[in-house]
């Protein structure tokens, strides 16, 4: 994170592949009630899922080369599962593929008896509903309602984070959100800046100091390595990089995996809240584990 002592604004370079929605919500909320007028959200590497959350209540996008949002789409942890999730709206498409389904075998079926027995109407289309409900029974028994329950309302809580976020800075439209949670059709898919600005208002390439921003950050992190740990987040202050940089150049962006001796002055008490918020986000799930709602079944929440 990037601030700046003489004015109210600030940058947010934030990578992640996702994580709580909760954690998400409050950081970008913490980020507006600091600064107001002006939090700018600088995406250089991937920024998924609870990251495009605090993108929604951010003023303006700063998208790089090789910047990508996600969907909002919602995952659960799977029971007895270390390491692997599912989707939010797994069971929901899985019921609109069954809905699709059932209504092509009904037509198949009515079609082909009105056809081949010269039954009448009302006949044909109850034989038809009987054989088209046998198909899909066994699969149809398969879905847990208290499940389907918990996915509606982990969608439920997005929705309403995002459109209380949208409504500080109205960079997006409701409309926008509800792209963003149920119109892509898997965690990873990517937005790239041409695509974020259909649906942010305010999206843009770096400046060359952005850029120079973006440098001097992969060189420390090591190219944004480490993903999914509680790593600290580096905050830094504009001004003391501007006058650092004056003197020593960041570091050119084809060395960005080596280390470089010189740090700038940091100020860690003025922003300790934001920067914790920042650490406990950046574990990808860690944030979920507290919704109380969210427990039963050992199926843990995170976008």
């Amino acid at each position: 994170m990037v601030y700046n002592h003489t004015g109210p604004n600030s940058y947010l370079v934030l990578v992640t592949l996702g994580g709580g929605a909760n954690a998400g919500y409050r950081i970008a909320r913490a980020f507006g009630h600091h600064y107001p007028d002006d939090f700018r959200l600088m995406i250089p590497d991937v920024c998924k899922s609870a990251g495009t959350l605090v993108a929604i209540g951010a003023n303006e996008l700063i998208v790089s080369d090789r910047g990508e949002l996600g969907p909002l789409d919602v995952q659960f942890r799977k029971k007895d599962e270390l390491f692997e999730a599912s989707s939010g709206l797994d069971i929901l498409q899985s019921l609109s593929a069954i809905q699709d389904q059932v209504m092509a075998i009904f037509r198949d079926y009515l079609l082909d008896i009105s056809l081949g027995s010269g039954l009448g109407t009302k006949i044909t289309a109850q034989l038809s509903s009987e054989m088209a409900c046998k198909i899909v029974a066994p699969i149809t028994s398969q879905i847990d309602p208290m499940r389907l329950g918990e996915q509606q309302r982990a969608l439920r809580v997005a929705t309403r984070y995002g459109e209380r976020l949208a409504k500080k800075f109205r960079n997006t439209s409701q409309e926008n959100i509800d792209t963003l949670l149920t119109g892509y059709p898997s965690h990873s898919f990517v937005i790239d800046r041409k695509e974020a600005s259909e649906l942010f208002t305010k999206v843009r390439a770096p400046n060359d100091a952005e850029r120079n921003i973006e440098v001097w950050l992969r060189a420390r992190t090591n190219n944004f390595s480490g993903l999914g740990s509680n790593t600290a987040p580096v905050v830094a202050c504009l001004n003391d990089l501007s006058e650092q940089w004056q003197s020593e150049p960041p570091p050119k962006e084809e060395s960005h995996e080596q280390e470089t001796t010189a740090e700038p002055a940091l100020d860690q008490r003025r922003l300790e809240p934001v920067g914790k918020a920042v650490s406990e986000n950046s574990g990808g799930s860690e944030g979920g584990s507290r919704d109380p709602g969210s427990e039963s079944k050992g199926v843990l929440p995170t976008i």
